[in-house]
């Protein structure tokens, strides 16, 4: 067996936010412990300290390494043996009367276990953790790796190659046939459970989760805990079906592999219920669409060790590693897309060798595709694309509807024009976003049409950032109340291409959205640093100065992105809420009368309304309420309330001294935990008027985690 060869894998270093949550012990960290914090000072004067006093003959504890699912974890010193290991605690609302001295004897059979990729059990035993000995609490020790998980590794590098994956899948499913023929499952196969160092893998937290079910059984439902992950757990595991065997490792298994392979699992959503439901609805997706050059026989083994039925997966967990490392015997080499672009290079080389040079050196200064029939694209769909492109950035609702017309001829011409399919989709979701109308094209099917591009780019080429940027512009208003399935896309875009400014714009609005402001300024300067004529940072910069109440920095970026681009609608608005937050009406006033023209729908309602307030400031409340009339009849024309005209008319009648109309408008939006919604509420200077109102405060949700 060679090495997993870890050091061979370079790629962009940032930390998937889908594991923010994560359960590993070897990188979580603990809240900090405080006297002042209720919850951690109760933490530090009962459990901790009955570990300390009841283990103090035996370990030694250094500090807490984290808590999951199932346990919290210390760093300890065994007094006895000398060496450094990991002392879990079971969580003590799992310490239900007589679970305790069952799954003790349940675990201990796991002792037995002895392979060279299994995490082995050391020691176990039970605290008291109520006067009395009333209530126990199970512990039990593990070695400490010193290494990382194979969520960490994921997280940093997303796909990892071919030859990694099959060194990682081989041990693991090795040490998963061993404990199946000793008649243990695991229950819990995932990337953060799968421990490497020194080019080994080893599987953590074995028959943990199957001790814990067999001692407490269908008790666990008094806990609100489910056993095993959402995105890896099998089918008959999601079902709570008594009868579990090693085929659903296998799966589990599967889906880690999946993972490895295309960077995230082959199910996943925005809660587990979505999760279970994509699972028991149909069959996995292929691997060969996020890796088309995959051999066909990897294809094939992961679709079967995915199959929704046990029976008709592999007979055992090694079956489906042998089938990843090699096609069965006598199966015909599968032609990869790698193979068929050769084939066309050999045959075009023959047919006319100075003309394919030609059309090759044109296809790659243009930069439009790694698939082979990107290098015939004719020139009509690439200046259709182009002209699309030129329309998108003016970003009005005109210019995004011929954008919309533009992009659509180009993919007639090309169906597999991959940029023009991810060009369609932001177009579409923009206009979704900013209330813009799209001839022929109902308002609340915008968002639909932008996720059925977004697939179509997949389909053609998953391989490009434009792929992925656009996946994240989607995701954003398809999970609003979470940016966990945004921030996944913006990383995978900038494994491919880390210097990508729509990259790090998308990456700058999530964050603020996230109430990360420092780091969103941060990533938009990423973007200026790449391309420092990019309006859409410049502004984006100027508004996150602006909730940062940093006023005189967001004046600058407004007006830089105003130099360079006179007719942005958002880049207006910007500059005239940072106006009159210094006290500028004048300036103010200039800037919403200038964005009038620009734009329709919302847009309009944010003209009027900005003007409004202009008019508050000039000390002309009568003049500023006919304007908000105008408003308030220009939003009732929607039937779903748009977020922003919500907003701008909340902030409008907020000015004039009308809190009871301006929560009014604000409860009619719908979507409340919308994030860009609560970054309105909780950061706009002009919602400072409402603030103390209780009907103000019952709209806001926790900040983001």
């Amino acid at each position: 067996m060679s090495g997993l060869g870890f050091g061979r894998i370079k790629g962009w270093n940032i930390a998937a936010d889908r594991r923010a949550a994560k359960q590993n012990w070897l990188v979580t960290a603990p809240p900090p412990i405080s006297p002042s914090n209720p919850r951690t000072a109760e933490r530090v004067t009962s459990l901790e300290q009955v570990l300390a006093t009841e283990l103090r003959d035996r370990y030694t504890l250094e500090r807490e390494l984290g808590a999951g699912g199932m346990a919290r974890v210390w760093l300890a010193s065994d007094i006895r043996h000398h060496r450094t290991v990991a002392l879990k605690v079971l969580r003590p609302e799992l310490a239900l009367s007589g679970v305790a001295e069952r799954f003790l004897r349940e675990v201990r059979v796991l002792a037995d276990l002895q392979h060279p990729h299994i995490l082995a059990l050391l020691d176990s035993g039970v605290l008291p953790i109520a006067p009395g000995g009333e209530r126990t609490c199970p512990y039990y020790v593990m070695p400490l790796v010193r290494g990382e998980s194979l969520g960490e590794l994921l997280a940093r590098e997303g796909q990892l190659p071919l030859e990694t994956v099959d060194a990682i899948t081989s041990q693991v499913a090795g040490a998963l046939d061993y404990a199946h023929k000793c008649g243990v499952v695991h229950r819990d196969v995932k990337p953060d459970n799968i421990l490497l160092a020194d080019d080994q893998a080893y599987l953590a937290d074995f028959g943990i989760a199957s001790a814990l079910e067999d001692a407490a059984g269908s008790r666990l439902t008094e806990t609100g805990l489910t056993l095993g992950t959402p995105a890896y757990m099998s089918p008959e595991q999601a079902a709570a079906e008594r009868r579990i065997d090693g085929r659903s490792d296998q799966y589990s298994l599967a889906c880690v592999v999946f993972e490895m392979l295309a960077g995230e699992p082959p199910f996943w959503g925005p809660t587990v219920q979505s999760i279970m439901a994509k699972r028991l609805s149909g069959p996995a997706p292929s691997i060969s669409v996020l890796r088309p050059a995959l051999p066909s026989h990897i294809s094939t083994a992961i679709a079967r060790a995915l199959a929704q039925a046990p029976a008709d997966r592999f007979p055992t967990t090694g079956g489906f590693a042998a089938a990843l490392h090699a096609p069965p015997p006598g199966t015909p080499a599968a032609v990869t897309p790698a193979v068929r672009s050769g084939i066309r290079w050999a045959a075009a080389l023959i047919a006319a060798l100075f003309m394919f040079l030609a059309g090759a050196y044109a296809w790659r200064s243009r930069g439009v595709g790694s698939k082979a029939r990107s290098m015939e694209r004719d020139s009509t769909t690439i200046r259709l694309f182009d002209r699309a492109q030129r329309h998108y950035e003016q970003r009005s609702p005109a210019s995004s509807a011929e954008a919309v017309r533009l992009y659509s001829e180009a993919i007639a011409r090309d169906s597999g024009y991959a940029q023009a399919w991810s060009g369609l989709a932001t177009t579409y979701v923009r206009a979704y976003f900013r209330g813009f109308g799209i001839p022929g094209v109902p308002q609340e099917s915008l968002l639909t049409l932008g996720l059925h591009a977004s697939d179509r780019a997949f389909v053609a080429d998953s391989g490009l950032v434009s792929t992925w940027v656009a996946r994240a512009v989607v995701m954003r208003q398809l999970t609003p109340s979470s940016r966990a399935d945004m921030f996944r896309a913006v990383h995978r875009a900038l494994a491919i291409d880390s210097l990508n400014p729509e990259a790090w714009s998308s990456y700058a609005l999530g964050l603020a959205e996230s109430d990360s402001l420092v780091q969103a300024a941060a990533a938009a300067q990423q973007a200026l640093r790449v391309r420092p004529t990019y309006v859409d940072a410049l502004t984006t910069l100027g508004l996150v100065h602006f909730w940062l109440e940093q006023y005189d920095s967001a004046a600058v970026w407004a007006d830089s992105a105003l130099a360079l681009e006179p007719t942005y609608i958002l880049a207006r608005f910007a500059a005239g809420y940072i106006a009159l937050a210094r006290g500028d009406a004048v300036r103010a006033e200039r800037e919403f009368a200038a964005s009038e023209p620009l734009g329709g729908g919302t847009e309009l309602v944010g003209s009027l309304a900005g003007m409004a307030q202009t008019r508050v400031a000039f000390g002309d409340p009568r003049g500023a309420r006919r304007i908000m009339m105008v408003a308030d009849s220009a939003a009732s024309r929607h039937e779903a309330l748009p977020m922003h005209s919500a907003v701008y008319l909340a902030e409008g009648w907020a000015a004039l001294g009308n809190r009871e109309r301006a929560i009014t408008w604000l409860q009619r939006f719908e979507r409340r935990l919308d994030l860009h919604f609560q970054l309105h509420l909780r950061r706009d200077a002009a919602m400072k008027p409402l603030r103390a109102d209780p009907r103000f405060e019952a709209l806001l949700a926790p900040p983001p985690r």
